[in-house]
């Protein structure tokens, strides 16, 4: 029996993918080689995966949606009746298979695009775009599952050493994981989407740059930031980090428009949110620098920093309630330890209580407030005086006051005071105490 009239259109809908995909021209493993996909950042890998399985997923449910429809129409009441339905069955692996074809496509064209782009920046001319220069993949390595062999084709090729361009003056790139014989290469940052980054002296200054969102938080955004945070963490000639927004929105809360949809199983399979705390692992100081909209995540974000400057207008708040969820990236965990258990339970349970500068100053959540033209250099100013102490013992400081919320004060001293003893194997405590004795000023070697 085929398919009523009725239902051809759901036919037409499933495959649309997979018949434009074939007007797309197949790319084989060699040439998939030949194009040096490394011109493709990580970012875009992942991203790239996560939206291949958001349209699975709707796939699916439109399938089981309209083989429930047909069914009934039928009159068929078990799935062991239904023997006409076997084209619904075949559409999903048709419907990977154009994917991964799409993809690897997608691979080529960004590859090509990108390589043009920075031939032009570079002055080197058309001839250079399709010689692959070498384009960072940032974020940490991390295994992607290819689903077919374009797609296996194209990790292969991500690891192959590549052919360095015949011009005269060769931008040098690296990997972050994927070649160790390319990590030699001096590391340079790749092309950031959300972010703005400056340094200052031996201050580094990241700004979340999504203007049109108010700075809402997501996943791709989480996925730069962490890069750049790690890639400062390792700096030795950074010693502290500012991170701020724009004068409207630090941050407005979480991007509502890319969770809605999302499952408790894929959630909690893909630790949905785990890596929004990264920044809690980088060991040199950060100052959020505060104004406009500190709203859900963008008061969790900045409750992970280490001292937090408000700007005049600043408004602090978590609204998740609202929207029928809870905190999910430190919320009731953080605010908590900041304000107290009744004033975080009056600001997380109605939603719509939100904390001005002044009453975040007073409470205890930010540590002083400026006029919002003038935030961001107070916090380089401050950054500035810890960058210029010494980093091991910064380090030290930041780790052994972040112990004290995670254990009992016998065990907080106890860490404390080895950490102190341990001080007086470094250079920096002879060179301090030294130069107190002589009344000069400290000349410390970060050692």
């Amino acid at each position: 029996m085929s398919a009523p009239s009725n239902f051809s259109p759901v036919t037409q809908v499933l495959d649309t993918t997979t018949t434009s995909s074939q007007h797309e021209e197949k790319v084989s493993e060699e040439q998939f080689n030949s194009l040096h996909a490394s011109s493709v950042t990580y970012r875009d890998l992942l991203i790239f995966e996560e939206r291949l399985k958001l349209n699975m997923n709707r796939l699916k449910k439109r399938q089981q949606k309209y083989e429930g429809m047909y069914s009934e129409k039928l009159g068929y009441s078990s799935k062991d009746n239904r023997p006409e339905l076997s084209f619904f069955r075949k559409v999903p692996k048709k419907f990977q298979e154009g994917f991964s074809n799409y993809k690897a496509n997608y691979i080529r064209r960004k590859t090509e695009k990108k390589a043009a782009a920075l031939a032009a920046r570079s002055g080197l001319g058309a001839g250079a775009a399709g010689t692959g220069l070498n384009r960072p993949v940032s974020g940490q390595s991390r295994r992607l599952q290819p689903s077919s062999r374009d797609s296996i084709a194209m990790f292969a090729a991500l690891r192959q050493p590549l052919a360095r361009a015949s011009v005269a003056k060769p931008l040098t790139r690296a990997f972050s994981a994927y070649s160790p014989a390319l990590n030699a290469a001096a590391p340079t940052s790749p092309k950031l989407e959300y972010l703005l980054t400056e340094t200052r002296g031996r201050v580094a200054i990241v700004t979340l740059h999504r203007p049109k969102a108010l700075n809402a938080l997501c996943s791709e955004l989480f996925y730069e930031l962490n890069q750049v945070m790690k890639d400062y963490d390792n700096n030795k000639d950074i010693g502290a980090i500012v991170l701020t927004g724009s004068e409207r929105a630090f941050a407005a809360g979480a991007d509502i428009k890319q969770m809605k949809d999302r499952h408790f199983i894929e959630n909690y399979t893909e630790d949905f949110l785990g890596h929004w705390t990264q920044i809690t692992k980088v060991r040199k100081p950060i100052i959020a620098a505060v104004n406009g909209f500190a709203l859900g995540g963008g008061c969790e974000l900045a409750m992970m920093c280490d001292i937090i400057y408000a700007g005049d207008k600043a408004v602090f708040g978590q609204p998740e309630i609202k929207l029928g969820t809870i905190p999910g990236a430190g919320g009731t965990q953080r605010l908590v330890k900041a304000v107290g258990k009744s004033k975080a339970m009056e600001i997380c349970l109605t939603g719509s209580v939100n904390l001005s500068a002044e009453e975040a100053e007073r409470a205890g959540l930010v540590s002083r407030v400026f006029p919002a033209d003038v935030l961001v250099d107070e916090a380089v100013k401050t950054a500035e005086k810890i960058a210029n102490l010494s980093l091991p013992i910064v380090e030290m400081v930041k780790d052994s006051i972040n112990t004290s919320f995670e254990t009992p004060l016998s065990a907080g001293l106890n860490f404390e005071r080895r950490l102190f003893q341990a001080t007086f194997a470094s250079q920096d405590q002879k060179e301090g105490m030294a130069a107190f004795a002589e009344k000069r000023k400290a000349n410390f070697v970060h050692n």
